[in-house]
């Protein structure tokens, strides 16, 4: 019981006004989110409108081989520019991200954001996402081998390896928001999040629990105008990842990198 008192207690006793900070970078990132993705609906949009619009003005009875050859050029034109949308958009999302977690994380150490440290953080963020990539379509394609009769195992294992890669990533987040060196938090992963998980495992654990009872109550309002249940839950969740950082950090306080 004293046990549950004291893992209370730190999880409630972080810095309020380091907190503020934090949820008012992650909102502002959910803000620069949402905004891209709309952009990015709307150009596309406006690429395949362009696409049916040709599309339509063409007729196969009368068109000769000059007129398929522009035609075709066109279109591949109109491919080129879906294409190119999808690759800015998706390196303005990673920047932006990038930008925002690392101010998060150098606001934690008292250290500055600048070009230079944002774009080794999106290089550590492109290493941990494809490495963890890696071993979930690894760890899916084994599941789906050897386990494919008993689903709910899979399931089980599955979710519980993807809730651990996200422990993880925040790990290699707080190695370098100490140290902004890509390849020393890479190792820091293992030698901190795997190799001395003591530290942290009680701590991951009432933080488990407390996302199910965010869930949960996020659930009750369901009922909401569906505008209003997603800001509402992006609400929660920028919360719980504000105060989860600070909470990860003070449990890892006694590691000297």
């Amino acid at each position: 019981m004293s046990f549950l008192k004291k893992t209370i207690k730190e999880a409630i006793n972080i810095d309020k006004s380091l907190f503020r900070k934090i949820f008012f970078y992650s909102i502002m990132f959910s803000a620069a989110f949402f905004l891209i993705i709309q952009l990015f609906g709307a150009v596309s949009g406006f690429i395949f409108s362009k696409i049916t619009e040709s599309s339509g003005a063409v007729s196969l009875e009368n068109i000769d081989s000059a007129n398929l050859e522009g035609y075709s050029s066109q279109m591949y034109g109109f491919l080129f520019l879906f294409i190119s949308n999808i690759i800015i958009f998706a390196a303005a999302l990673a920047y932006t991200y990038s930008f925002f977690e690392n101010k998060i994380w150098n606001t934690i150490f008292g250290k500055k954001t600048d070009f230079k440290n944002t774009s080794r953080f999106l290089g550590l963020n492109i290493v941990m996402s494809v490495i963890f990539s890696i071993v979930l379509f690894v760890l899916f394609s084994l599941i789906a081998k050897f386990l494919y009769g008993i689903p709910k195992l899979g399931s089980i294992i599955f979710f519980s390896v993807l809730l651990f890669s996200v422990y993880l990533f925040f790990v290699g987040y707080w190695s370098f928001g100490k140290t902004h060196e890509v390849f020393r938090s890479l190792k820091n992963i293992y030698l901190v999040g795997i190799k001395r998980i003591d530290l942290t495992i009680f701590e991951m654990i009432f933080a488990l629990v407390v996302a199910v009872l965010l869930n949960l109550i996020l659930l009750l309002f369901s009922w909401l105008p569906e505008t209003v249940y997603l800001v509402l839950t992006v609400i929660g969740l920028q919360v719980y990842f504000s105060w989860f950082r600070l909470y990860l950090t003070n449990a890892l306080k006694s590691v000297k990198l």
